[in-house]
């Protein structure tokens, strides 16, 4: 019995001790998985592109982002511009907001030719729907009136036919009785 006991106290040693090695083991791999500045440390290529893509979103996309990129950006004068700055001063500052509005407008008018543009299609197409469908009924009827003046047609063959067979037995009837 002294023997059994010794033994298990052996084994329970051991469970304990191993127990002990797989838990330090799990909590090391387990700060390694946490620790993320060792990740990206070692591959920070999909960690920036996944920053990008995420300050696109936030900004509106990619069409807002480098809009607002390009509004930042100072725009290079004008032809119309360098001219007014070669004004006097006073002839200057009274026309530079009118011109400077003036090429503001004009920078809006691609957008609005386009919108115009997109617009005008619009209609076109739906006209062009409307002639489609209004040839379609007008197919649909003519063939309608077709197959209406084929039946009428077939009808009046059958009719002058079954005159014709009439008229003819009869002449015949008529001239073998007079034999």
């Amino acid at each position: 019995m002294g023997q059994r006991a010794d033994t298990l106290e052996r084994e329970i040693v051991a469970n304990r001790d191993h127990m002990s090695r797989t838990i330090d083991l799990m909590e090391q791999q387990f700060r390694r998985t946490m620790d993320w500045k060792t990740r990206v440390m070692s591959n920070p290529l999909p960690y920036v592109g996944g920053a990008v893509v995420l300050v696109l979103l936030l900004a509106g996309g990619p069409r807002r982002t480098v809009g607002f990129i390009r509004s930042r950006r100072p725009r290079p004068k004008t032809r119309l511009e360098q001219l007014v700055e070669q004004l006097p001063d006073p002839i200057a500052e009274r026309i530079a907001p009118g011109v400077r509005r003036a090429v503001d407008t004009l920078e809006d008018l691609p957008d609005n030719l386009r919108k115009a543009a997109r617009e005008a299609q619009r209609e076109r197409d739906k006209q062009i729907q409307k002639e489609d469908e209004e040839r379609l009924k007008r197919a649909a009827r003519a063939t309608m009136t077709e197959r209406i003046l084929m039946k009428f047609a077939e009808a009046a063959g059958a009719a002058a036919a079954g005159f014709l067979v009439k008229s003819l037995s009869e002449r015949l009837f008529k001239e073998e009785e007079a034999k």
